[in-house]
């Protein structure tokens, strides 16, 4: 165990930093996993498809900010749900 206060500090920030670390990346994996059901889902829009999809480019772009994830690691997945969603959903034109 840690004797000096500045040990027991620094012991608390990094429980703290750890929990919310571990929520973000819940949640971006949990949003990945409900974009990748909405794209696969023929009652779902495109358009809903496309909120799912700036959703988690935004989830990914804070952790990366953070540095929770490492930035190619954002980018990649990014390009990984972007890549899914045009394949399953083709863009429809509208006369």
């Amino acid at each position: 165990m840690a004797w000096s206060n500045q040990a027991r500090k620094r012991i608390r920030q990094n429980e703290k930093r750890r929990i919310a670390n571990r929520s973000l990346k819940s949640s971006i994996k949990t949003h990945m996993k409900n974009a990748t059901m909405a794209f696969q889902d023929a009652a779902v829009s495109r358009q809903d498809a496309e909120k799912q999809l700036s959703i988690i480019n935004a989830n990914l772009d804070k952790a990366a900010r953070h540095h929770i994830i490492h930035r190619n690691k954002a980018a990649r997945l990014k390009s990984k749900m972007s890549l899914a969603l045009n394949k399953t959903k083709p863009l429809t034109k509208v006369s």
